[in-house]
C-alpha cells in the first residue's frame, strides 16, 4: 500500500519539475528570441541607412561624372570652334589677296560666303567680327572682265556677312554687325538683352541620351593619341548633279544625276602616314583591339614622309582600318560613298564650273607635270570653299561603292552595291595622272584587294555619328 503512494509521489515530484524545467526553458527561448529579435531590427536600420547613403553617394558622384562630361564637351566644341574660326580667317585672307591679284565674280562670291560663315564662328566665341566696307564689293566689281547678268550683281551687292540672332522676348530677327563687338548686343525692336553665344554643343546633365547631337557642329577633330589629330570638317546637306554633262568628261562619268545629299563629315585631308602609323600603334597597346591591329603593316607607303597620304593601302585593309577607328574612338569612322565625294569636291556650283581653269593653273592639284614624280604633303595646296583639299590628285581615293561603267542606274542608296561587282571606286587622280585626269568627276575601278602608289584614301563620318 505504501510503495504505490510512494509511486505516485515520485510521478507527481517529477511532473512538478517537468514543469518547472519546462517553464524554465520557455523563457530562455523567449529571451533569446527577444534578443535576436532586437539584433535583426538593429541590423535592418543600420542596412537601411548605410543603403540610404550609398544612394546619396551614387546620385551625387552621377552629377559630378555628368558636370566633367557637360564641361568636357562645351570646352571641346570651343577648341572646335576656335580652330575653325583661325582656319576661316586664314582662307579669307589667302581670298582677299587673290582679289586684290586678280578679282573676279566667283573669288568674290567665294570671299563673301567665307566671311559669312567667319563671322558666325566668331559671333559664337564672342569675339570681333569681321568688317568689310560697305562698296568692297561694287569696287571690285568694277575691275572684272566678266559679263556679269544682273541677278549675280544683286546677289553680290546684296549678300548678307553678318549673322541674324533672334529676340527671346518678341522674336525680332536683328543683323549682329561689329558695331556690337565687345557689348551685349540689343534688339532694336523692344530693347531685350540678346544671348551672344549661342550653346550648340551644351550638354544635358542628365543622362547620355540627351547629350545633343552634332549636326550643329561645324567641325570635329578627333585625338588619335600622342598629340595626332584627325580632323572632320561639315559638309551641309544639299543636292547636286552627279557626273559630267554628256560630251564632256569620260563616257563613265555619265549621265548626270541629281542626287539629294544628307549632311555628313569628310576629312580634311587623305589619311596621312603619321595618322595611320599613330592609330595602329595606339591600338596595339589596347588588349581587346590588339589582335585587329597586328594585321596592318606600319609603314606601307612606297613614299615615305610622316604628313603624304598614306598609299600602297587596298580597300580592304581601309575597310579594316575604319573598324579599328571605330573601336578606338566608339565613333562610326566609314569611307565615303562616291556620290558623298564629288559633292564635297564640287562644294557648289563655282567650284563644279571653274575645273578646267584651277587644272590649267595647278592651284589645287598635285599631277604628273608638278609632283615630282611622288605624292606631296598633304595641305599645300589650295583647299577648296568648303574647306578639303587634296581631293584632285596626290592621291586616287577609294570610296566605299561598287564600280560600274556607266550611271544609267538611278543612285538611291549611298553607297552604291552591284551584285557580283568585282571593283571598287577610286576618285580624284594622283601625283601620276595628267591635268585633265585631275576632275571632281574622274573615276576608276580596281580590284579591292589592289595596292598600288597611287591608292589611299580619306575618312567619312555620318552627322548622327559626330558627337
Amino acid at each position: 500500500m505504501v510503495l504505490p503512494l510512494i509511486g505516485v509521489a515520485i510521478a507527481a515530484v517529477s511532473a512538478t519539475a517537468a514543469a518547472f524545467t519546462t517553464h524554465a526553458v520557455g523563457a530562455k527561448d523567449r529571451e533569446s528570441t527577444k534578443y535576436h529579435r532586437d539584433v535583426n531590427n538593429e541590423l535592418n536600420n543600420q542596412y537601411s541607412d548605410l543603403q540610404r547613403k550609398y544612394t546619396e553617394l551614387q546620385d551625387e558622384a552621377t552629377k559630378h561624372i555628368d558636370e566633367l562630361t557637360r564641361q568636357r564637351l562645351e570646352s571641346e566644341a570651343e577648341k572646335d570652334l576656335l580652330r575653325l574660326g583661325l582656319r576661316l580667317q586664314q582662307y579669307v585672307c589667302d581670298l582677299m589677296f587673290q582679289i586684290d591679284d586678280s578679282p573676279s565674280y566667283d573669288l568674290l562670291k567665294a570671299f563673301q560666303e567665307s566671311v559669312s560663315a567667319t563671322n558666325q564662328v566668331l559671333f559664337e566665341l564672342q569675339e570681333t567680327l569681321i568688317s568689310v566696307p560697305p562698296n568692297y564689293f561694287s569696287k571690285y566689281l568694277m575691275h572684272t572682265s566678266e559679263n556679269l547678268a544682273q541677278e549675280q550683281i544683286d546677289l553680290l551687292l546684296k549678300g548678307e556677312i553678318y549673322p541674324i540672332q533672334i529676340c527671346p522676348k518678341c522674336h525680332q530677327k536683328n543683323r549682329i554687325t561689329p558695331h556690337f563687338s565687345g557689348n551685349s548686343p540689343i534688339c532694336g525692336s523692344c530693347q531685350t538683352q540678346l544671348i551672344k553665344k549661342v550653346p550648340t554643343q551644351k550638354a544635358s546633365p542628365k543622362t547620355q541620351a540627351e547629350i545633343p547631337q552634332s549636326s550643329n557642329r561645324l567641325y570635329v577633330c578627333e585625338d588619335l593619341g600622342n598629340g595626332i589629330e584627325l580632323e572632320m570638317l561639315r559638309v551641309p546637306s544639299g543636292s547636286f548633279l552627279l557626273g559630267s554633262p554628256e560630251g564632256m568628261g569620260c563616257s563613265n562619268e555619265y549621265p548626270q544625276q541629281k542626287i539629294d545629299i544628307p549632311e555628313f563629315y569628310l576629312s580634311r585631308f587623305p589619311i596621312t602616314q603619321i595618322q595611320w602609323q599613330t592609330v595602329i600603334s595606339c591600338s596595339r597597346k589596347n588588349k581587346e583591339i590588339k589582335k585587329l591591329s597586328l594585321s596592318f603593316t606600319k609603314k606601307p607607303s612606297k613614299f615615305r614622309g610622316s604628313h603624304q597620304p598614306v598609299e600602297q593601302v587596298s580597300w580592304y585593309e581601309c575597310q579594316r582600318f575604319t573598324q579599328l577607328l571605330k573601336q578606338m574612338t566608339l565613333r562610326n569612322y566609314r569611307l565615303p560613298s562616291e556620290v558623298e565625294w564629288e559633292y564635297a569636291c564640287k562644294a557648289n556650283k563655282i567650284q563644279q564650273n571653274s575645273t578646267k581653269k584651277i587644272n590649267h593653273k595647278y592651284e589645287h592639284i598635285w599631277c604628273k607635270n608638278n609632283s615630282d614624280q611622288k605624292t606631296q604633303n598633304v595641305g599645300l595646296k589650295e583647299s577648296n570653299v568648303w574647306g578639303f583639299s587634296d581631293m584632285l590628285g596626290n592621291i586616287w581615293e577609294w570610296c566605299a561603292d561598287d564600280y560600274v561603267r556607266t550611271y544609267h542606274t538611278k543612285r538611291t542608296h549611298h553607297p552604291f552595291r552591284q551584285a557580283r561587282s568585282s571593283t571598287k571606286v577610286l576618285r580624284g587622280g594622283s601625283w601620276n595622272s595628267m591635268p585633265e585626269v585631275c576632275r571632281a568627276t574622274s573615276r576608276i575601278g580596281y580590284a579591292p584587294d589592289s595596292q598600288n602608289s597611287c591608292f589611299g584614301f580619306r575618312l567619312a563620318l555620318s552627322s548622327v555619328d559626330a558627337r
